[in-house]
C-alpha cells in the first residue's frame, strides 16, 4: 500500500542543483569532449576491411554516447517542463540540441562507414556473436543511410538544424510556456496555464467549459501568427531536406521512423472510417443528455453521468497498482517503485508545461513521469498511461542501447494497455448506474479522441504539408485546413469546432518525431489487440507481453504483430477486431441512457 506520496519528482538523483547544477554542466562538457574526441579517432580508423574488433569498439563507444545523451536530454526535458519560467532550463535545451546535432554528425560518419562495407564484409560482421543481437538495427541503419545524402551534406544539415529547424520548436515551447488563459471563476479572474485550462475543459459545469474554451480559442488566436511562423518554418526545413534527399513523399520519413508500411496505415484508417457510426450516435446521445442545442468542441470531452469517486494521488496510485498487478505483477512492482523513489511529478500548479509525458534514462535505468493531477478518473488513466511507458523502458533496460530505440507507434503499446486495464477496473468496481454511465462515456470519449480527433490531426497535417510545398500557409488557411479536417474526421457530429487547434497542439511542432499524431491511434488499437489476448492467456500473458515489448526496438511492426500476436496489420480484419474491443461499451451506454 502506497502512503504519504510526494507530488514532486526527484531530479537531484540525476544531477543536484536543477538548471544551475555544476555537476550537470561538467557532465555536458565531458560528453561534448567525448563526442569530439571520438569523431577525431574515427577519422583515423580503418573500417572498410570489416575488422570485428574495430567495429566492436565503434559500436561500444557510440552506444555509450547515446546513453549519456538520453540521460542528459531526459534531465533537461524535465527541468523545462516543471517550470516554464526557468530560462536556464531553456538554454540547456538549446545546448542539448547542439550536442545532439554534434552526435548526429558522428552517426552520419558511422553510417557512411557501414555503407562502405561490401555485402560480404557486412554479412561476415553479423555472424560474430557480438553483432548477432544487433543484426536488425545495423541492417536498418545501413539501409536508411543509403537513402540519404553523402555524409558531408548530411553533416551540414545537422549543423544548420540547431539554430534553424530545432530552434523553431524551442521558440514554440517558449511562446506557449508563457501563455496564460484568463478565465473569470467565482467572480475572480484567474490566469491559467494551458495544462490547467485543458483540465478545466473537462469540467461537468458547461458554463465553466464554455468560458475556458472561449478564452482558450482567443488566447491561442493571439499567438497564432508566431505559431504559424514556427510551424511553417519547421515544415519548410523538413520539406527542403526531403527534396535534397530525393524523397518525394513527405510520409516516407514518418512511416520509416515508425517501421511500418503505407498499407498498414491505410488499412487502419479504412477500418476506422467504416466504424464511425457508433461514435456519431454516441455524440448525438451525449448532446441530448447534456440538454444543449449545439455540440461544441469542449462538449465532446465533457463528463456524462455522475460519480461520487474522486482520487487523491495516493488513492489513484494504489488503484493503478492493484489492477495492473492482476495482468502484470512486474508492472505493479514498477509502479510501486516509481512512487517510492519519487519518479512522478503530479502537482497541480500554474508554472508547469501543458500535457503529460514519460522520459526514461538508460544510464540510471529509471524514468520520470510528468502530469498535472487534479484527482479525476481521467487523471488516473493518464497516470497509468505514463507509467506504462516507464514499464516499457524498464523491461528493455538490459538490451543494447541501439536495440532500445522503439518508434512512437509501438511506444504507445504498454501505456495504452495500462489505460485499458484501469478503465475496465473502474467500470467493474462501479457501484451505481450513474457511475457506470460516467465510465462508459469516458471510454467512448477516449475512442472519439483517438479515432476522430487524431484522424483530424492526420488529415490536417497531410494537407498542410502538401500545401506547404507551394509556400508558407497563412493563419487563415491553417484555421480552414483544421476546420475541414475536424468536420471530416468527426463526420459533422459537432456544431462548433476548434480552428486554432493546430496552434495549441505541441505535437505539430516536434522536430524529433515527424507526424507525431497518428502513432497514438495505432498504439490505441494495437494495444486493444494485445489486451484482448491478455484476457484469454492467463498466467502465460505476462512473459509473452514482456517478449513483445522487448522486440519493439528491433522489429518492423508488421513482423512484430505476426510473431507475437499472429496477425497481419496490412489487413483490415486486425483493425476491425481491435475496433470491436474499443467500442465494446457502446451498446451498454446506449441502453443505460435510453
Amino acid at each position: 500500500m502506497l502512503k504519504n506520496l510526494n507530488a514532486n519528482w526527484d531530479l537531484d538523483s540525476y544531477f543536484p542543483g536543477g538548471s544551475n547544477s555544476v555537476e550537470f554542466a561538467n557532465y555536458l562538457a565531458d560528453l561534448q569532449k567525448q563526442i569530439t574526441d571520438f569523431q577525431q579517432e574515427l577519422a583515423r580508423l580503418e573500417t572498410a576491411d570489416g575488422c570485428h574488433d574495430t567495429w566492436k569498439h565503434i559500436l561500444n563507444e557510440t552506444q555509450d554516447i547515446a546513453k549519456k545523451l538520453r540521460h542528459a536530454s531526459s534531465f533537461t526535458t524535465c527541468l523545462a517542463a516543471q517550470n516554464t519560467q526557468d530560462k536556464k532550463a531553456v538554454q540547456l535545451v538549446g545546448r542539448m540540441n547542439a550536442l545532439n546535432a554534434l552526435n548526429a554528425n558522428l552517426m552520419t560518419s558511422i553510417e557512411e562507414r557501414l555503407l562502405e562495407l561490401s555485402e560480404t564484409s557486412f554479412n561476415q560482421l553479423l555472424k560474430d556473436e557480438y553483432f548477432v543481437p544487433l543484426t536488425f538495427n545495423l541492417t536498418e541503419i545501413r539501409e536508411k543511410a543509403s537513402k540519404k545524402l553523402t555524409a558531408d551534406k548530411e553533416s551540414i544539415i545537422n549543423a544548420l538544424s540547431v539554430d534553424g529547424y530545432h530552434a523553431w520548436s524551442t521558440l514554440y515551447n517558449s511562446i506557449t510556456g508563457s501563455l496564460k488563459i484568463p478565465v473569470e471563476i467565482d467572480g475572480q479572474l484567474k490566469k491559467l496555464s494551458p495544462g490547467q485550462a485543458a483540465n478545466m475543459m473537462s469540467s461537468p459545469d458547461r458554463t465553466i467549459r464554455e468560458k475556458v474554451f472561449t478564452s482558450w480559442e482567443t488566447s491561442w488566436g493571439q499567438v497564432a501568427d508566431n505559431c504559424a511562423l514556427a510551424l511553417n518554418s519547421i515544415a519548410g526545413f523538413r520539406l527542403n531536406v526531403y527534396q535534397q534527399r530525393g524523397w518525394d513523399d513527405f510520409l516516407y520519413e514518418p512511416l520509416e521512423y515508425n517501421r511500418m508500411t503505407r498499407q498498414t496505415i491505410e488499412a487502419m484508417w479504412t477500418a476506422i472510417n467504416k466504424n464511425k457510426e457508433p461514435l456519431v450516435k454516441f455524440l448525438a446521445r451525449k448532446k441530448k443528455l447534456l440538454g444543449i442545442d449545439k455540440m461544441s468542441w469542449h462538449d465532446y470531452t465533457a463528463p456524462i453521468g455522475a460519480s461520487s469517486r474522486t482520487f487523491n494521488l495516493e488513492k489513484g496510485a494504489n488503484f493503478v497498482v492493484e489492477h495492473i498487478s492482476n495482468f502484470s505483477p512486474s508492472m505493479g512492482k514498477l509502479v510501486t517503485r516509481a512512487f517510492n523513489e519519487n519518479w512522478v511529478e503530479s502537482e497541480n500548479r500554474d508554472n508547469k508545461r501543458a500535457g503529460a509525458f514519460c522520459s526514461s534514462s538508460p544510464v540510471s535505468k529509471q524514468s520520470r513521469v510528468f502530469m498535472t493531477y487534479s484527482g479525476t478518473a481521467r487523471n488516473v488513466n493518464t497516470l497509468a498511461h505514463e507509467l506504462g511507458h516507464a514499464y516499457h523502458s524498464s523491461v528493455m533496460a538490459d538490451l543494447p542501447p541501439i536495440s532500445q530505440r522503439y518508434a512512437m507507434n509501438v511506444a504507445e503499446t504498454a501505456s495504452t494497455f495500462a489505460e485499458f486495464v484501469v478503465a475496465d477496473a473502474s467500470l467493474a468496481t462501479a457501484s451505481t448506474k450513474e457511475e457506470k454511465i460516467a465510465l462508459l462515456s469516458a471510454d467512448l470519449r477516449r475512442a472519439v479522441a483517438l479515432l476522430m480527433n487524431i484522424q483530424a490531426r492526420y488529415l490536417f497535417e497531410t494537407r498542410f504539408y502538401a500545401k506547404r510545398k507551394s509556400g508558407s500557409v497563412s493563419v487563415q488557411e491553417l484555421n480552414q485546413l483544421m476546420l475541414t479536417a475536424q468536420k471530416e474526421a468527426f463526420s459533422d457530429a459537432l456544431d462548433v469546432y476548434h480552428p486554432h487547434f493546430w496552434a495549441s497542439k505541441l505535437h505539430f511542432y516536434s522536430t524529433r518525431v515527424p507526424f507525431y499524431n497518428f502513432p497514438y491511434t495505432f498504439g490505441y488499437l494495437f494495444s486493444a489487440g494485445v489486451y484482448a489476448q491478455a484476457k484469454t492467456q492467463g498466467a502465460d500473458f505476462e512473459q509473452n507481453y514482456i517478449n513483445l515489448l522487448r522486440d519493439t526496438g528491433r522489429m518492423r511492426v508488421e513482423d512484430l504483430a505476426m510473431k507475437h500476436l499472429g496477425v497481419n496489420l496490412e489487413q483490415e480484419s486486425f483493425w476491425q477486431d481491435a475496433l470491436d474491443v474499443v467500442l465494446a461499451g457502446y451498446q451498454e451506454f446506449m441502453r443505460l441512457t435510453k
